[in-house]
C-alpha cells in the first residue's frame, strides 16, 4: 500500500521514514503537488500579526492544533494578508531568507514579540516582490499555507519533482533506495 503524505507535513518538525525506492518518489511527488512557488508577490500585501496566547489563536486563526502549538511554542510568525484577512503559517526554515528580502540578520527576526511584529510590518512596507515556496495543506474545504521560503525574484523550480524525475531516470542506474528518511 503507497504511503500517503499526512497532515503534519506542514510542520517543520515533519519526518517520514520508510523503505523502498516506489514509496519515496511517490511521498516525493506527493510533497511536489502541495508545493507552490508565488513569484512576483509584493511583500506590502502582509502584516504581521502577533498571536498573545493559544485562545487568541484557537478563536481567530483557522488550523490543526500541532500547526497552531509549534507556532505560538517557536516564531510566533504569521502573514495575514491585507486584503482578504487570510492567515499564512511562517515556517523556521523562512527567517533566513525573510531577513534577506528585508535586509536584516537573521537573528532581527527570531526573538517573538509585539515589537518585531511591528518592525517587520515597517519593513515589508518597503521591500520590494519575493517568490514565496509555500506548502499548502487542503481539508474539508479549508486550505492551511505556511511559507518556507522568501526567495529573491524569479526562481526555477523548488527541486522536488526533478529530484524525483532524476531518481526515476538515473538512480536504478546506479543503486537502489532500500531505506530512506524524509
Amino acid at each position: 500500500m503507497p504511503l500517503t503524505l499526512p497532515q503534519n507535513f506542514l510542520l517543520d518538525t515533519f519526518c517520514l521514514k520508510g523503505s523502498g525506492q516506489e514509496d519515496f518518489e511517490a511521498l516525493i511527488r506527493q510533497i511536489d503537488r502541495h508545493t507552490d512557488q508565488l513569484e512576483g508577490v509584493s511583500l506590502k500585501k502582509f502584516s504581521f500579526p502577533y498571536p498573545e496566547s493559544m485562545d487568541e489563536m484557537r478563536e481567530n486563526i483557522p488550523g490543526p492544533e500541532a500547526l497552531l502549538t509549534e507556532t505560538l511554542a517557536g516564531n510566533r510568525l504569521l502573514l495575514r494578508e491585507k486584503e482578504n484577512g487570510k492567515i499564512w503559517f511562517v515556517s523556521d526554515y523562512a527567517l533566513s531568507t525573510l531577513a534577506q528580502r528585508l535586509d536584516l540578520t537573521r537573528s532581527a527576526v527570531e526573538e517573538p514579540s509585539l515589537i518585531r511584529n511591528q518592525f517587520l510590518d515597517w519593513k515589508m512596507e518597503r521591500a520590494g516582490e519575493s517568490t514565496l515556496v509555500v506548502r499548502r495543506w487542503e481539508e474539508n474545504g479549508e486550505c492551511q499555507n505556511k511559507v518556507f521560503a522568501f526567495w529573491a525574484g524569479s526562481t526555477v523550480e523548488s527541486g522536488c519533482l526533478s529530484y524525483a524525475n532524476c531518481t526515476v531516470s538515473f538512480l536504478p542506474i546506479f543503486l537502489k533506495c532500500r531505506i530512506w528518511d524524509l
